[in-house]
């Protein structure tokens, strides 16, 4: 898996947000990120609507307030590889 990579990962444990269809926000914690995508863990699960191949938001709230599309790359009861689609700073 590691030689599939394309960018470099760094390690970090930040708060975050991850926004299905509707708007609505779920509470997660990012482990690493790159440029090409990021590991989140979802404490109360992954909501299934997540799952299903569809582009999702992806929030970091920081002194940049980042926003990016996602899709699920892979994924296990908590935890979710996802690759980012597009960047939009505001």
């Amino acid at each position: 898996m590691a030689g599939q990579r394309q960018y470099t990962r760094k390690k970090c444990k930040s708060k975050c947000a991850i926004i299905n269809h509707l708007g609505k926000p779920y509470h997660a914690f990012l482990e690493n990120i790159s440029i090409g995508g990021a590991l989140i863990m979802v404490r109360r699960g992954i909501p299934r609507s997540f799952l299903d191949g569809n582009e999702y938001r992806f929030v970091l709230p920081n002194d940049i307030y980042l926003i990016k599309s996602f899709r699920v790359v892979r994924h296990n009861s908590v935890k979710m590889g996802i690759q980012f689609l597009t960047t939009r700073d505001q």
